[in-house]
């Protein structure tokens, strides 16, 4: 994946008109504060502390600046991966600041990361510059982290009202009972996306009514998280163990609190170790899957799609469309809105971001799988088979064609499309 997160984090920075950078050390320099937090290192240091009756006197805090202060940082997991030139990911929280959290990434070259404080509502962002010194600026805490409160919404007017998309039932899912916990939407894709019911279902009782609703839910939620990428060449999946084994930069976690109200996504997460996005329940899975794609979109870096009057656009009545980083609640329409990732193509959209391109800082875009044309697969009695004859769209400008023949001298055909 190369130094993609610096990438990501000049990006950002360039956003924030008018915040003054601090210069805090030497990249090496403030790597090297983490390091006794490193899993085998800390447990070295516990292990010895313990040999000698000894308290260990570290204690997790690692020392870290802002352009006005110095605080500590109280670790509470770290990881390192020593073959991937020692790439680093830590998070927890800001000691003595009761509503706070950080998270760091990346190596001695490149290091990104942020300080949110919550009841001081401001925070801090970190970045390498081209010169190998880690920088920090403060910041609104919505540059790093976005609250999202989606409202019931009927959308605005069409581009073309003269085009109109007929109301269709809610797409039914093809849950036959698996196992939820091992699911893959492309296996031996480098880029990993999971989707941690763990905590969620661990709060449940074997004997709940509600179990076997909850797997049918969250199997809706995958295959619609696993639609919104499927342009990439990612994996969205619910196994942990697929997880653990991708390399830290290449993965992210979304977690899944079972709970209603507001679902947070925090920016540039893809590559730590910490959850980047808190989805809250929903009616229904497909609908959860929608607000999941559009948090995990944060955890990219993408920013609301919005309007003059909207903080999330409301989308097209009439197309039945609206922006994946804009509203998931589109009212009596919602269960058939088509939704896209967008680059502000709208009128009257206030976000020019093009969020394929920002996604592709993580995550590269899959290969054409039709070039051009191929050949219809037509079965007995002309039955065209959609499981046959399958397509991905990966780009704006990408189609997929099929063709058959009926022979030299012409002739009748009768096609019967499932």
């Amino acid at each position: 994946m190369g130094r993609h997160t610096a990438v990501a984090a000049c990006a950002a920075f360039a956003a924030l008109a008018g915040a003054s950078a601090h210069r805090v050390g030497k990249g090496r320099d403030v790597y090297a504060r983490f390091a006794p937090m490193f899993g085998a290192n800390r447990r070295r240091a516990e292990a010895l502390s313990a040999e000698r009756n000894m308290e260990w006197t570290f204690g997790g805090w690692v020392p870290m600046e802002t352009p006005t202060h110095s605080y500590e940082l109280a670790v509470e997991d770290s990881e390192v991966d020593e073959g991937d030139g020692g790439y680093m990911a830590t998070n927890g929280h800001v000691r003595a600041h009761e509503h706070s959290t950080f998270m760091m990434k990346g190596t001695e070259d490149d290091l990104y990361g942020w300080v949110v404080l919550e009841d001081e509502k401001t925070a801090f962002e970190y970045k390498t510059n081209a010169d190998g010194d880690v920088e920090v600026a403060e910041v609104p805490v919505s540059a790093v982290k976005s609250s999202c409160e989606f409202t019931e919404s009927e959308g605005g007017d069409a581009p073309d009202a003269g085009r109109s998309a007929s109301v269709e039932e809610a797409h039914e899912d093809g849950w036959n009972g698996q196992d939820i916990r091992y699911l893959q939407s492309s296996p031996g894709a480098p880029v990993v996306l999971w989707l941690d019911i763990d905590t969620f279902f661990s709060n449940k009782r074997s004997s709940d009514a509600t179990w076997g609703h909850d797997r049918k839910y969250f199997y809706q939620n995958w295959q619609a998280a696993s639609a919104g990428f499927s342009m990439f060449d990612v994996n969205v999946v619910t196994d942990k163990g697929v997880y653990d084994r991708t390399p830290m930069r290449n993965r992210g976690r979304a977690c899944y609190p079972d709970e209603y109200g507001r679902s947070v996504g925090y920016y540039h997460t893809i590559g730590s170790n910490r959850c980047g996005s808190y989805n809250k329940r929903d009616r229904d899975g497909y609908r959860l899957g929608r607000v999941t794609i559009h948090e995990i979109g944060h955890m990219f870096a993408l920013r609301h799609d919005g309007n003059s009057r909207q903080e999330y656009h409301s989308g097209s009545t009439s197309y039945r469309w609206a922006p994946i980083m804009g509203n998931q609640y589109t009212g009596s329409w919602r269960d058939q809105q088509v939704m896209q990732w967008s680059r502000g193509e709208y009128s009257g959209a206030n976000n020019q971001q093009d969020d394929l391109v920002a996604i592709q800082r993580y995550a590269r875009r899959r290969a054409d799988d039709i070039v051009g044309s191929k050949a219809m697969t037509v079965g007995a009695r002309g039955r065209v088979s959609a499981g046959q004859n399958t397509g991905k769209i990966t780009d704006r400008t990408d189609s997929d064609a099929w063709t058959f023949t009926i022979g030299g001298s012409g002739g009748r055909v009768n096609l019967v499309v499932d």
